[in-house]
């Protein structure tokens, strides 16, 4: 089965994340205290989509026939692990890095993406347990708006590098 980056997988999972962050977001704006949620899950929202570009393929089972029945494939991936959003993007192959770009420039040309990723590289580790000596002191809902705009760039360079993705 051919394997294509940006892993639609990963993206997908972020998604989950990105939208509850919105109507985390949605409910904060009615003074529901839940605005530190959505950034948190809007900041790990941003992580998935990142490692969506670093995902590998990895593949269990043997496909042969057992007892004359086909072994049914399992699929998943696998990515390196952590949370700096801006270690993350380096990591990303600079084939996709210029996709980024360009699909940025092409849909959200007033976003500085890297100075937005760069502001919410520790949002996930340093707020998620606002509890901590170490815990972030104070957080931006624009995180979560940021999130929003990534979801449709990843989705836009996977359909320039993956010929099996269609429109949503």
């Amino acid at each position: 089965m051919p394997y294509f980056l940006p892993d639609l997988s990963v993206w997908s999972l972020g998604n989950e994340f990105q939208t509850a962050a919105s109507l985390l977001n949605d409910e904060s704006n009615k003074d529901k205290n839940v605005g530190w949620v959505a950034v948190v899950n809007a900041s790990f929202a941003i992580e998935l989509y990142l490692k969506s570009f670093i995902a590998e393929r990895k593949e269990a089972g043997t496909g042969v026939k057992v007892d004359g029945v086909s072994e049914i494939m399992q699929y998943s991936s696998s990515h390196d692990r952590g949370h700096d959003l801006l270690v993350l993007f380096n990591k990303v192959p600079s084939e996709y890095r210029r996709y980024i770009d360009q699909s940025f420039k092409e849909m959200y040309p007033e976003t500085d993406y890297l100075e937005e990723i760069g502001r919410y590289k520790d949002y996930f580790m340093g707020a998620r347990y606002r509890y901590e000596d170490k815990a972030i002191g104070s957080v931006t809902n624009g995180v979560v708006y940021f999130a929003e705009k990534l979801r449709e760039v990843v989705f836009d360079v996977a359909k320039h590098t993956d010929p099996t993705c269609k429109d949503a």
